[in-house]
């Protein structure tokens, strides 16, 4: 998960890990275009 950490981190996408997982925790103030961007990012980021 490191290496995709920082990847999502260049696109300003901040989410923590904790052993072998990701953790991404969105919250109240996060809408629909929050999480479409999340899981473009993380396309991204694996391919």
């Amino acid at each position: 998960p490191e290496g995709l950490l920082t990847a999502l981190k260049s696109e300003n996408v901040f989410v923590s890990v904790r052993g072998d997982s990701l953790r991404i925790t969105p919250h109240v103030y996060n809408d629909d275009s929050d999480v479409d961007r999340l899981f473009q990012a993380l396309e991204r980021a694996m391919a």
